[in-house]
């Protein structure tokens, strides 16, 4: 029976979705070995993990980020929304990951699944957030109406 490593990534205060979205991808990628799996689930806990305190420093960041302008609020405010969607999701697969010591197959692959989920739901939130500084930067610049 081999061990499993897993790549440690510092969480970067610059892009916590790029971090989350890079450690939860990292947690579907953990081996599983079924005569093994608690050691699964240990690695698997601790991505999961990080990408939870990754979501945490983008909930700070957000909170700070109210500076827009009259005309962009309600993107703001549907970012807002998408982001507390997230964490929800981020909570309920770390709770999920905690309460499985040893999990079997079918347990391994719901996880793997609902890590997946919240990597979609970021990588959509992080569209929204392109999209909210295209709209801010193309108005600035004289675009639209």
């Amino acid at each position: 029976m081999g061990t499993i490593t897993v790549e440690r990534h510092a969480t970067s205060v610059a892009n916590p979705l790029d971090e989350a979205g890079t450690w939860l991808r990292t947690a579907v990628a953990v081996p599983y070995d079924s005569r093994d799996s608690a050691a699964w689930i240990r690695e698997f806990q601790m991505c999961v993990s990080s990408a939870r305190r990754a979501l945490a420093l983008r909930s700070v960041a957000l909170r700070g980020d109210r500076g827009l302008p009259p005309r962009l609020l309600a993107l703001g405010d549907r970012e807002a929304e998408s982001h507390e969607q997230i964490t929800r999701l981020a909570d309920e697969l770390f709770t999920g990951a905690y309460m499985a010591l040893e999990p079997d197959l079918l347990e391994m692959v719901e996880l793997v699944e609902s890590a997946k989920e919240l990597e979609c739901a970021i990588e959509r939130l992080r569209r929204h957030r392109s999209d909210l500084l295209f709209e801010s930067t193309y108005r600035d610049l004289g675009g639209g109406g």
